[in-house]
């Protein structure tokens, strides 16, 4: 793991802020070559579509089946964003839509069977394929990292 590592690129140089979009890109290109080592397509669902296969399967559980408005305004992007993500999802038998009881202006979606077999499969072995990636990590590093990013992540608008 190490060596495989090592040659990814040359050393980083310059500031931070041109370094970090070079190492998320590299990042993002390391997941993608242990997923397809695994046999995995990495194109089959992209973080975008597991995202919002995630946010719906757990808003389901915990609220009930959320509109496209909601998914929208979770995923923060515009309405006819989200019915094209959508329509892709459901085209394809992940996704399921249906009108709402109360107010048949609303869609309502959940994930498929078939879906929520894919979701589980790609979701491990998303979680198979970082863990090789950061393997030679420390467990403080680790750590260290979830922080960071949590950090960033909960306090971008």
């Amino acid at each position: 793991m190490t060596a495989r590592l090592a040659t990814t690129s040359a050393p980083k140089k310059g500031t931070v802020q041109e370094q970090l979009p070079q190492l998320f890109f590299e990042m993002g290109r390391l997941l993608k070559r242990e997923m397809s080592r695994d046999g995995i397509q990495h194109d089959a669902l992209s973080y975008l579509h597991m995202e919002t296969m995630r946010y719906i399967e757990e808003r389901t559980r915990a609220e009930g089946t959320p509109s496209m408005r909601e998914v929208a305004v979770y995923l923060k992007i515009a309405p006819p964003s989200a019915t094209a993500l959508i329509d892709g999802l459901v085209r394809d038998g992940i996704l399921e839509r249906a009108p709402d009881p109360k107010d048949r202006r609303v869609v309502r979606l959940s994930v498929s069977k078939k879906g929520t077999k894919l979701m589980e499969t790609m979701m491990q072995a998303r979680a198979e394929a970082f863990s090789r990636v950061i393997e030679n990590l420390s467990t403080k590093d680790c750590e260290e990292l979830v922080r960071i990013l949590s950090r960033i992540t909960s306090t971008s608008v």
